[in-house]
């Protein structure tokens, strides 16, 4: 079973922000996701986006975080994937029409090897940018590139080494350029094992 475990309570307020009442305070502008007094923050404020949570894996394999809302699971074919669904009040998200969705499977190699064996899936083109290397003060490593597949149809790959030794691959798509898209470079840079104490 997965997990979510928020960051901290309501900043500045003093007050709790569980995880099952985040998605109503949002949709009632309570606990907006990106003001500067929301539900949550990361490293004591210093970071952009309050509201984040942290997702553990059912498999108990890796956490990273996320912000929650915008960002919503759900299942596909047994696979875990993340949505930003058009309406925050969306009840079953899907990727049909979503703003943002992220796929995360795990890989059978170290993150250059899997980056380069997934090459002939990706076209470059002038808004190919990459390889470049992820690092991270949670002890990840590996390799990110980012790429236009069409008009409106934008990729970014991470290939991150957790702390473990295991692989996965983060599979950003959205309508908009990822490239320097700093919601995403966040969620890549705090994938990680699960914490000893799960939070």
């Amino acid at each position: 079973m997965s997990e979510v475990h928020a960051q901290r309570g309501l900043a500045g307020i003093g007050g709790g922000c569980w995880p099952a009442l985040r998605g109503l305070l949002f949709a009632l502008g309570i606990c907006p996701g990106v003001a500067a007094v929301g539900c949550g923050d990361v490293d004591g404020n210093s970071a952009p986006f309050p509201g984040t949570v942290s997702y553990e894996s059912p498999t108990g394999q890796y956490e990273f975080n996320l912000l929650e809302p915008p960002w919503r699971e759900t299942v596909v074919n047994t696979e875990t994937v993340f949505v930003v669904p058009q309406s925050i009040v969306t009840l079953l998200p899907t990727e049909d029409n979503a703003l943002y969705s992220l796929h995360i499977y795990r890989q059978n190699t170290d993150a250059a090897s899997a980056l380069q064996a997934d090459a002939p899936s990706r076209t470059p083109n002038e808004g190919t940018t990459g390889p470049d290397n992820v690092v991270s003060g949670t002890g990840s490593t590996g390799v990110e590139m980012s790429w236009k597949e069409a008009a409106a149809i934008y990729h970014r790959d991470a290939y991150v080494t957790i702390a473990t030794g295991l692989t996965f691959r983060m599979h950003f798509s959205a309508g908009t350029a990822l490239a320097d898209d700093k919601m995403i470079s966040q969620m890549i840079a705090s994938f990680r094992p699960v914490s000893a104490s799960g939070q």
